[in-house]
C-alpha cells in the first residue's frame, strides 16, 4: 500500500497550482508509488516530488544557505517549487517538446501540465497506456531533478537516453516474473515511436543550454 500524503504537502501543492488539485486526483498520484515501477530509486523520486523534498531558493533562503531567493535559473525572484520545477522560463521549451513526444507516443493530445508533469496523474489515459505514459513522465522529472540547483536547463535527448536505458532495465526486470505476472508489451509504442524518429533531430539542437 502507498504511503499516506501528508496533508502538508497537498496544501502546499494547492497554493501555488490553479486549479487546485482534487482528493480524488491526490489519492491517484499518491498510489502511483506501487504502481509506476519495481525500481525503488524512480520510486523515490516520484515520493520526492509529491512532498517536495527539493530544496527551492526560497527553502535556501529561509535556511540561511542562499543569499536571495532568485532562480538559478532566469534569476526570477520569490523562486518557488513550481518555477523550479515547471514554470521557470527556461523549462519552457523542455517541457513543451516532452509533451509533444509523450503524445505522440501514448496517441494523446494532453496539453503541458503540472499535474500530469509534476505529479504523474495519468488517470484520464486508457490502463493498457497508463503505466508508460506514467513512465515516460517520469523521466522527464527525473531530469529536471538532476539539473536541480544549476543554470543548465535538461534536454530532451538525455530524457530519451532515459527513457530507453530504463526500458531495458525494467524489461530485464519484468522478464524474470512470472509469466502471468508480467505487464504486456506496456514498451511496444515507444519502441515504435524511438524507432520511427532515430533518424530526426530531438531536442538537443533546439533547447538552449
Amino acid at each position: 500500500m502507498a504511503p499516506e500524503a501528508t496533508p502538508k504537502s497537498m496544501l502546499c501543492w494547492n497554493e501555488e497550482l490553479q486549479p487546485e488539485i482534487t482528493e480524488e486526483q491526490w489519492e491517484f498520484c499518491c498510489g502511483q508509488l506501487t504502481e509506476l515501477s519495481p525500481n525503488y530509486k524512480l520510486r523515490l523520486i516520484h515520493f520526492k516530488y509529491l512532498h517536495r523534498f527539493y530544496k527551492t531558493p526560497i527553502n535556501l533562503r529561509k535556511m540561511g544557505l542562499r543569499e536571495t531567493d532568485e532562480c538559478w535559473r532566469c534569476g526570477s525572484v520569490s523562486a518557488s517549487f513550481l518555477h523550479i520545477a515547471w514554470s521557470c522560463p527556461r523549462l519552457k521549451g523542455y517541457w513543451s517538446q516532452i509533451f509533444v513526444s509523450v503524445n505522440q507516443i501514448v496517441g494523446r493530445s494532453d496539453v503541458p501540465s503540472p499535474l500530469l508533469g509534476l505529479l504523474g496523474y495519468v488517470r484520464d489515459t486508457p490502463p493498457t497506456m497508463r503505466r508508460l505514459h506514467a513512465l515516460l513522465l517520469l523521466f522527464a522529472k527525473r531530469r529536471v531533478a538532476i539539473h536541480w540547483g544549476r543554470q543548465r536547463v535538461p534536454m530532451v535527448r538525455d530524457w530519451l537516453a532515459d527513457v530507453t536505458y530504463g526500458h531495458t532495465l525494467l524489461t530485464t526486470f519484468w522478464d524474470l516474473m512470472p509469466a502471468a505476472s508480467r505487464p504486456r508489451d506496456i514498451w511496444d509504442p515507444f519502441v515504435s515511436w524511438a524507432r520511427e524518429h532515430r533518424s530526426s533531430r530531438l531536442g538537443g539542437d533546439t533547447l538552449s543550454e
